[in-house]
Parts: structure tokens; C-alpha cells; sequence
């Protein structure tokens, strides 16, 4: 899996994890259900000042990505599905607790090994390893196509995982909890 990292990126990246939802609230998974922000992600959205103007803004198409990008920059993203959150199959709209009761071999132990975790699949959807695939890709193009941008990617909690791991950062760093509308400077 070291061929997935990228080790001495061209450009600035930035990820910026969406604005609260409904489902956020109510500790439900949400995956590739298309959810807007609510009142207070909206607000969370408003509140966030970036530090380096952006050149390029890439979002999710969901709702509550598109929206978080388009109050904090100001500027309609680029849409590409690569950045969508991480396919929960049939546990999307489940509580987790709901999710861990049914299924407990999908919760994480953080003893193992970081390769097994990635690996872990949800029920008819997708594991972290998979998110890494495909935003790896995505991020290989825009390192191809641009030299010395500032890019920053609105996307999901999943996303993050897997732009931590791109990125090199430790186990720790790349399951850590991340608020909504945390923007994180990945290089």
C-alpha cells in the first residue's frame, strides 16, 4: 500500500470536512444519502476563515459539501465523485450503535495493524481502503494537471481518512475525530 502515498506533493491541499447535518446531530451514518447542511452547519459553514486564498475548489456532489464549499470560499466547487463519503451500503441512516450491535466485526480495534483497519468493509459498501483508491487517483490527475496551487477538497469525515493516509500521517492522525467544517492543511 506504500505506492498510495504521496510523498512530495506540487501543490498546497487542504481538506475540509462538511457543515453539520440532521444525521450528524442524531450520531446516524450517512454516506452516499445526500443530506444538506442544517441550520448549525450552515453557521459552523459561515464562521470558518481559511487561511491561504484558494485556486482551486473541489467538492463532493452532495449537498452538504457543495454548500459548506460554496459559504466558505464563495465560489462554486468543482464536483467530482472520487471525493464522496464512503459507501455504507445498508447501514446508511443507522445509528452506530445500532450499527455496532448488528454488526460488531466492523468496529474498529485500534491494536490492529493500520492495513487491516483500512480493510475493514461496511456491509454491501465500502472500506476506507476502497476510499483510498479512488482519491488517489483523483489527487495523482491534479498533481499531473497543476503545479504550485492552492487546492482545497470538500468532503466527508471517510474522505479525510483517506487523504490523512495519502498524506503519510500516523494511525492516530488518520482515525482522529474530526468536528464539521475542520479545515486541515494535508501538505
Amino acid at each position: 500500500m506504500k505506492h498510495l502515498l504521496l510523498t512530495s506533493p506540487l501543490n498546497t491541499y487542504y481538506h475540509v470536512r462538511h457543515g453539520q447535518t440532521d444525521l450528524n446531530l442524531e450520531k446516524k451514518y450517512q454516506g452516499t444519502s445526500d443530506y444538506p447542511l442544517n441550520e448549525n452547519g450552515i453557521n459552523q459553514a459561515a464562521r470558518v476563515k481559511l487561511d491561504q486564498a484558494p485556486d482551486l475548489v473541489f467538492s463532493s456532489p452532495f449537498k452538504r459539501s457543495t454548500r459548506t464549499a460554496e459559504i466558505i470560499t464563495g465560489i462554486t466547487p468543482n464536483h467530482d465523485s472520487r471525493i464522496n463519503e464512503k459507501d455504507g451500503g445498508e447501514i446508511e441512516g443507522w445509528s452506530y450503535d445500532k450499527i455496532f450491535k448488528n454488526y460488531p466485526e466492523i468496529k474498529p480495534d485500534f491494536n490492529n495493524p493500520l492495513e487491516d483497519l483500512l480493510s475493514i468493509h461496511l456491509p454491501s459498501g465500502e472500506s476506507d481502503l476502497d476510499v483510498i483508491k479512488r482519491l488517489h487517483q483523483f489527487i495523482y490527475e491534479l498533481e499531473e494537471t497543476h503545479k504550485g496551487k492552492c487546492i482545497y477538497i470538500f468532503g466527508h469525515y471517510g474522505t479525510g481518512v483517506a487523504m490523512r493516509y495519502i498524506f503519510g500521517k500516523t494511525k492516530e492522525e488518520i482515525f482522529k475525530h474530526v468536528e464539521n467544517c475542520n479545515v486541515e492543511k494535508l501538505s
